[in-house]
């Protein structure tokens, strides 16, 4: 599957939506149902990161698809989405999706290097535990 979804960490407080290679608005639906299981298993808030580290779609398409991935209506909402990325692609998807993406109602939208920054970002830097192997 090009979009893999796992929890990050132990506690499940971090979920991660892994674009790998290719991928498209279908596969974007289905980890949205993928996440929306694993998220009703739990009652506690949780963020989700959005991992383009290794994403291989063509920018402008990227921006397409999370434009609408992050204007869907997910449930339960998470507590925060943060989009994880590093190199010149991503800083284009950035400067363009912030500019393009008018304030979401449903959710705020913010961005990392790295899944560490973004646990930063929702913890203060406090991660209970590391991803299971």
């Amino acid at each position: 599957m090009p979009i893999e979804v796992c929890w990050e960490n132990d506690i499940k407080t971090g979920l991660g939506f892994h674009f790998r290679g290719d991928w498209d608005w279908r596969d974007c639906r289905e980890a949205l149902q993928t996440a929306s299981f694993l998220h009703d298993d739990v009652e506690h808030d949780v963020s989700y990161f959005f991992d383009l580290t290794e994403n291989r779609v063509a920018t402008r398409v990227c921006i397409n698809h999370l434009q609408k991935l992050v204007n869907t209506s997910i449930y339960p909402a998470p507590k925060r989405i943060i989009v994880i990325g590093t190199g010149f692609r991503f800083q284009m998807l950035l400067d363009v999706f912030e500019k393009l993406l008018p304030k979401n109602p449903f959710h705020d939208i913010e961005f990392a290097e790295s899944i560490g920054e973004a646990f930063e970002q929702i913890e203060g830097g406090f991660r209970l535990d590391e991803k299971s192997a």
